[in-house]
């Protein structure tokens, strides 16, 4: 369901979030992500979502490259995954 290739993450300050990071979590599975302050966790889920984007590699949802996918796809791509937040803002 969720596969990275090769995927990098760097902000325009120059600060690298992630390097070649590739992973599968097929269909039905759980995963635990864990690590240090700054490690780059929070930034590996908001590529899911398209809350933000790769620098470079790839993201397959479903075995779609939302890599690339148009802006305003990206509410329909939520749709089809589950995505719940710390901080629930919708419902202050």
């Amino acid at each position: 369901m969720i596969e990275f290739s090769q995927v990098s993450k760097t902000y325009p300050n120059g600060q690298t979030a992630l390097q070649d990071i590739s992973f599968r979590l097929p269909t039905g599975r759980m995963a635990f992500l864990t690590g240090p302050s700054g490690a780059g966790k929070s930034t590996l889920l908001k590529l899911i979502p398209q809350i933000e984007r790769p620098s470079s590699g790839k993201v397959l949802i479903h075995g779609s490259d939302i890599s690339r996918l148009a802006g305003c796809r990206s509410p329909y791509l939520r749709r089809r995954i589950g995505l719940i937040c710390q901080s629930p803002l919708l419902l202050v």
